[in-house]
């Protein structure tokens, strides 16, 4: 059999880390316990998933592939140590390897008692849905004193207590035969047909025809038609695919993409329930053996590039135009970063645009490029004060390093790392715990972090541009009813109006971040008609979900939205009459269409968002990167958000294209001369 056994602290030091491998060798000859450390797992932070965390990963394959898991873990304050609830709430949250697996408990403390109390809570918690460990009974192993316990060769002094431990242990391993031998994967019988249920996607649900066959999942169609290209369709060609080829729910996590993975599951497994059987006979199935990560693997090239947005495959183009090798690594399961997601207001819009980063893409490939996604940087190589590669990790290999004779990295911002946000910013008055952002899930700030550790300068961190008008639950800007700024009506938390809609950038988002985030743009059915990007279905299905209120008074109105319903039409009916006068004298706005009077209004939920961060590693013309004294850091250049100090103080609108497309190309170029 095999085991692991899971250190309950994060202490350097600990009896329990003493006891598991005790454990491990005393009991060598009946089975196998792999000791496992939890020192390297993050905090638990829900607003921030880490799933897709090396160490988390790590934890969660070993106990799938483990017939039983062993924790040792000492008491604190009459609990768990909050490093042990930390990886439990993250091996619960989306990835569930306890689900099924038997438990022994076991723990040492100083106290006469061991660990008796946290034991207890431990039970508790791993019985707790999304744990659902099976945890054996009784035979409680405390090790009481554990400081006097251990001779000087670490052995368990006391045979008496060795023998006890032998027992709980023999009783463990016949209780996991039995625990497996009920774990055998269910048959399941489902009713043929075609089912349809929905998926989130980034521009609003998505319909998926789930078929299905007497005994087997046969195809999964998700209708993409309404998606922005390149955003998460690799969740919909991935996903399905894992599902089909295992026959099983149980399918990898993807990094910066939890929320649409989870939403396939989740529509296929209620199709599941239409089909007539039950979805959690699927979700206990083990992952498709294909799903198996393989070993060490070093490669070899000229140039690597990290990050597959625009900058990175224009870097990536323009090295191999200069005839040289190059790898390309993007920790996303598809190409395009931040630059598919590209969008705004156009005078008019060419096709041939949406198809720039499918062509990179394409060049690359074909002229010999490498690309690997889904693989996360770790750290540079660095010898004699110059970059010589980098190491790397990822679903498909547990360990890659790669020897190259310059790095470009080309990895994005930082607008989806919150924790990040919060340390630099020096110009908004705060930065919330739930900010939400319009940059990919995978702009995290991993290759400012990257560069800082080789000595890397950093230049403007400081300087963060956000939207003021965007969904309070996504970021993303064309929910509801988005106006133009004669049309918008803000109104606060309390229905009173707040700013002059046609205040610069920053002057709406100070004004919204100082009336408490969340804010209400006022519309009535003519200014519904300016509305961009949406329809009357769309706006229907919106006022269904409740990302859009509607109303046939402003008196109804104000009860949706809870505000009071005099203080809203007391607001309406002055700003109304500035509307007449072609003037607004509270906030001076002097340029207005339509007033707010036809029936029904509207009121839609808004809130600020990050959107762009102009700080990053300090760099040249020709895009080196520069250490704090100024001086190259040889063969390391980086090119687009990555890089800070291009866009001053606040980006304008569009510049971020010329900026990465210009840079990739210049990082390219200089990044193949070098020796």
């Amino acid at each position: 059999m095999k085991f692991v056994g899971i250190v309950g602290t994060n202490a350097e030091f600990s009896y329990n880390r003493l006891l598991l491998k005790f454990m491990a060798e005393h009991f060598n000859q009946e089975a196998e316990i792999e000791v496992l450390e939890i020192k390297d797992v993050p905090m638990f932070n829900e607003t921030e998933d880490q799933s897709a965390n090396e160490a988390i990963q790590h934890l969660n394959d070993k106990i799938e592939a483990a017939d039983g898991v062993i924790i040792a873990t000492p008491e604190h304050n009459h609990s768990v140590p909050s490093a042990l609830k930390s990886v439990l709430e993250w091996l619960s949250f989306n990835l569930h390897p306890f689900d099924g697996k038997p438990v022994m408990i076991v723990g040492a403390s100083y106290d006469v008692q061991g660990s008796s109390r946290s034991q207890l809570h431990l039970r508790q918690i791993l019985d707790a849905p999304g744990v659902n460990a099976i945890v054996m009974p009784g035979n409680e192993f405390l090790l009481g004193r554990a400081h006097e316990a251990f001779d000087e060769a670490d052995q368990l002094k006391d045979s008496r207590t060795v023998n006890f431990l032998e027992s709980c242990f023999k009783k463990f391993m016949r209780f996991t035969q039995v625990v497996n031998l009920l774990a055998i994967p269910e048959e399941i019988e489902f009713v043929p047909g075609n089912y349809t249920v929905t998926t989130p996607g980034h521009n609003g649900d998505l319909p998926m025809v789930v078929k299905f066959s007497e005994d087997r999942i046969e195809a999964i169609d998700i209708d993409t038609a309404g998606e922005s290209v390149g955003i998460a369709d690799v969740v919909f060609t991935r996903i399905p695919q894992e599902i089909l080829e295992g026959q099983t729910l149980n399918v990898d996590a993807i990094s910066g993409a939890t929320v649409t993975r989870q939403g396939v599951i989740d529509g296929v497994a209620a199709a599941v329930r239409l089909a007539g059987a039950d979805p959690e006979v699927l979700r206990k199935r083990p992952k498709d053996s294909a799903q198996s990560k393989v070993e060490e693997v070093n490669l070899e090239t000229d140039v690597v590039v990290v990050g597959g947005g625009g900058a990175g495959l224009s870097a990536a183009a323009s090295a191999l135009q200069a005839g040289k090798r190059v790898l390309l690594l993007e920790k996303y399961p598809s190409i395009g970063g931040n630059t598919v997601r590209t969008g705004g207001p156009m005078n008019a819009a060419n096709p041939v645009w949406q198809h720039t980063i499918a062509a990179l893409e394409a060049y690359v490939k074909a002229n010999g490029g490498e690309i690997l996604k889904d693989i996360a940087v770790e750290e540079l190589l660095l010898e004699d004060a110059q970059v010589i590669g980098l190491i790397t990790r990822g679903p498909k290999h547990s360990k890659v390093t790669v020897h190259a004779k310059s790095v470009v990295i080309a990895s994005g911002g930082f607008g989806s790392n919150t924790k990040m946000l919060q340390q630099y910013n020096t110009y908004w008055d705060e930065i919330a715990d739930d900010i939400k952002t319009s940059n990919s899930p995978a702009i995290t700030g991993d290759g400012i972090e990257l560069g800082a550790a080789v000595g890397a300068d950093l230049v403007d961190m400081g300087f963060i541009q956000m939207l003021p008008t965007t969904d309070p639950n996504t970021g993303a800007l064309f929910t509801g009813l988005q106006v133009p700024p004669a049309n918008f009506v803000l109104v606060n938390q309390e229905g009173r109006h707040f700013v002059n809609e046609y205040g610069s950038r920053d002057e709406l988002l100070q004004a919204t971040i100082r009336n408490g985030g969340l804010f209400y743009l006022i519309a009535d059915e003519n200014i519904k008609g300016t509305a961009m990007n949406t329809s009357d279905e769309k706006i229907d299905k919106e006022v269904e979900q409740g990302i859009l209120f509607r109303a046939d008074t402003l008196e109804y109105l104000a009860k949706q939205i809870d505000v009071d319903s005099a203080v809203l039409i007391e607001t309406i009916e002055k700003y109304n009459t500035y509307v007449d006068a072609g003037f607004d004298p509270e906030f001076h706005k002097g340029a207005f269409e339509y007033k707010v009077e036809q029936a029904p209004f509207y009121a839609t939920p808004r809130k600020p968002a990050v959107h762009h961060t102009m700080g990053g590693l300090r760099i040249d013309a020709r895009t080196h990167v520069l250490d704090r004294g100024g001086n190259i850091i040889s063969g390391l250049y980086a090119a687009g958000e990555v890089a800070g100090g291009i866009h001053a103080r606040n980006r304008l609108g569009g510049n971020a294209l010329a900026d990465i497309f210009t840079f990739g190309r210049i990082a390219g170029t200089n990044a193949a001369e070098q020796q």
